[in-house]
């Protein structure tokens, strides 16, 4: 899983996970695309089936799906994957600005 919500070491949304792991003050979800999907806007998966697939995050209950970002987040409140709605979500965290021009292709907005 490489962009909102976990990643390898060197991006910014494992570093998130890993301080909300490490606090031990909440149970840390994570429903998040298996692969890079920037600039995907609000896109959604249509025509073809989306995967899910259990992955090893230390201290979190963590899924790659398939799909995109828009696709991640009503999956992982519908208790498909988590017996439980979340009381937060964070999603759109990725590496670089999110602002001006930026604005209308990103799902972080």
């Amino acid at each position: 899983m490489e962009n909102n919500g976990a990643s390898n070491s060197n991006h910014l949304p494992s570093i998130m996970v890993a301080v909300l792991v490490s606090t031990r003050r909440f149970q840390v979800l994570v429903c998040a695309p298996h692969s890079k999907k920037s600039a995907v806007s609000h896109s959604i998966t249509w025509r073809h089936p989306v995967a899910v697939k259990r992955v090893e995050i230390e201290g979190a209950t963590a899924f790659a799906v398939t799909g995109t970002p828009a696709d991640c987040t009503p999956m992982g409140l519908s208790k498909a994957l988590f017996p439980a709605t979340p009381d937060l979500v964070l999603s759109g965290i990725n590496m670089g600005s999110n602002c001006g021009y930026h604005i209308s292709n990103e799902t972080s907005c």
